[in-house]
């Protein structure tokens, strides 16, 4: 049982490492795909690399939900669902199809960046619908996390060719992400975080299933080493990662949570720089670090929700 006092604090640190673990999602997808190579001038599909990312992982959310039957904690709140189980895997399906279309046109620093403005929508939403509540070092906080991530990762606006598409899609990749989060922080008030992360794995592995059949590339990767990758992946960022931020979002406002989640690109970068040799420079590490401090400023900014 754990202590009301200790639940806010167990909580952040299941949101950090959660963040750590989605970290290693596009290092993971970009080594399966890389590794396997072209097949008959066919490489496998980026699109398909999420796809069983979900295919994966979704055995092991619904074999916590078996193992949870008939356990008074685990059963689901009486009463109706204010939104389908369903929703949440929908919004995330749509978020990793567009952001990784998004990459045809714009930057990948671009498409990350805007693909982190739910920290900005999420709060938003969360004070007119959830009627969460912060104070002014909040929003600071918050701002100083978002300042930081966009020195990280060399964000800069450009006009020229079709750039305005891909920035458009990174925006809507942020709206898709938001919508997961929000509609996941709805379901979790009422279900297990078992429950909600079966149905929205499972959700969004069948929505990729389909969009994966009409992009090109192949469904299915063709060396050991790329099915490795996958299973880590799976493992890594959906089980691990994504469940962690589901217990973390089901005690603490979702508008922090988003700001929390801005680790995870940090951490990514850092794991660019060991695992695929993109060399980062001093400035980008002091960056960083200021992504850190906003997201502390922000944790004091919700203390009082």
């Amino acid at each position: 049982m754990i202590e009301p006092a200790k639940a806010p604090n167990l909580a952040f640190s299941a949101l950090l490492l959660g963040a750590v673990g989605i970290a290693f999602a596009p290092v993971l997808a970009k080594l399966a795909v890389n590794v396997d190579g072209l097949q008959d001038g066919v490489r496998f599909s980026p699109v398909a690399a999420a796809f069983w990312r979900m295919a994966i992982a979704s055995p092991f959310f619904w074999l916590a939900v078996w193992r949870g039957r008939g356990r008074g904690a685990e059963a689901p709140f009486a009463g109706p669902p204010k939104l389908p189980l369903i929703v949440p895997g929908l919004f995330f399906a749509a978020d990793l199809g567009i952001w990784h279309w998004a990459f045809e046109f714009t930057s990948v620093a671009n498409a990350t960046l805007e693909a982190n403005f739910a920290a900005i929508i999420v709060p938003l939403v969360a004070f007119f619908w959830l009627k969460e509540r912060f104070s002014w070092l909040f929003v600071v906080g918050a701002a100083l996390a978002l300042a930081g991530m966009a020195r990280l990762v060399g964000f800069s606006i450009s006009s020229e060719g079709d750039a305005w598409i891909g920035d458009l899609m990174g925006i809507g990749t942020a709206a898709a992400y938001s919508g997961y989060l929000l509609s996941s922080k709805v379901l979790l008030g009422r279900f297990p975080v078992k429950l909600v992360m079966a149905c929205a794995t499972t959700g969004t592995a069948v929505f990729l299933l389909l969009g994966a059949a009409v992009t090109p590339g192949r469904l299915l990767p063709q060396t050991a080493a790329s099915w490795g990758y996958l299973v880590a992946l799976a493992l890594i960022a959906q089980v691990f990662g994504q469940g962690l931020i589901a217990f973390g979002m089901s005690r603490l406002p979702a508008g922090f949570s988003a700001v929390t989640l801005i680790l995870q690109p940090v951490v990514a970068a850092y794991l660019s720089w060991v695992m695929l040799d993109q060399k980062m420079s001093g400035a980008q590490m002091a960056a960083g670090l200021v992504v850190l401090a906003g997201i502390v400023l922000a944790r004091f900014g919700t203390r009082k929700n």
